[in-house]
């Protein structure tokens, strides 16, 4: 195939002649590894540039016209947030959306530490539901016992026995971030050992509950981005 050229199927499309919406499209389904990239801002907020009259969305508590002003839901800032306000009018809340605070700080008090925040971390609810249904099912198959007398379980191994179980795989495959640093992002519940993290266990031996708060573990890989380092004390 000649150079600057891209071929499908029986059609052959010239790179120059793409325009700049199929340029996007095509580096959104191209990539080496994992799911397609995920768009930056949520549906709604993209349907804004394209639409004029109402948008009707299940993430929304109501209809969001032109006039609307829209804004993510932020659970530890409950009072902040007005339905009806002076300067913004009418308000509407997009619940895939969430803001919480790092909570990452420390600080010294005359009173004793103080925990603060560098800053927020934006995630999308579906991503949320998706990472802790599958911290549930990594918790479930190491709680149901070691197969072929082995002492512990071997992340690779874990993996496989996963996609058996649910027919799919988990959502660290789909974003490319890896099994071994998905499970650093619970340290109340996996306990990785060994040089290279070569087996994994639960670190409580009774019981599969996730003893981590899935918000945590956000923001453990939200400030994994900055230096490639998850900091499992928060």
């Amino acid at each position: 195939m000649l150079a600057g050229t891209r071929s499908c199927g029986q059609l052959t499309i010239d790179a120059s002649d793409e325009t700049r919406h199929q340029t996007l499209q095509r580096s959104l389904t191209e990539r080496e590894r994992g799911g397609p990239h995920e768009q930056m801002r949520s549906k709604p907020a993209r349907l804004r540039s394209t639409r004029s009259c109402e948008i009707l969305h299940s993430s929304l508590e109501e209809p969001l016209a032109y006039y609307k002003s829209l804004e993510p839901v932020k659970p530890r800032w409950p009072s902040t947030w007005r339905r009806l306000h002076l300067n913004d009018g009418i308000r509407v809340r997009d619940c895939d959306t969430i803001v919480i605070s790092a909570r990452d700080s420390l600080g010294k008090t005359k009173q004793g530490l103080l925990r603060t925040s560098s800053g927020t971390v934006t995630y999308s609810s579906n991503h949320r539901v998706k990472v802790e249904l599958d911290v549930q099912m990594l918790a479930q198959i190491l709680g149901d016992g070691v197969p072929g007398g082995r002492h512990a379980w071997s992340p690779s191994r874990l993996e496989m026995e996963f996609t058996h179980r649910t027919g799919r795989p988990g959502a660290w495959a789909h974003y490319d971030v890896g099994i071994i640093p998905f499970m650093l992002l619970f340290p109340k519940t996996f306990d990785l050992f060994g040089p290279s993290h070569e087996h994994v266990r639960l670190t409580r031996k009774v019981g599969t509950t996730v003893l981590d708060n899935v918000e945590d573990a956000l923001v453990r890989l939200a400030r994994s981005r900055e230096d490639g380092k998850i900091q499992h004390n928060l």
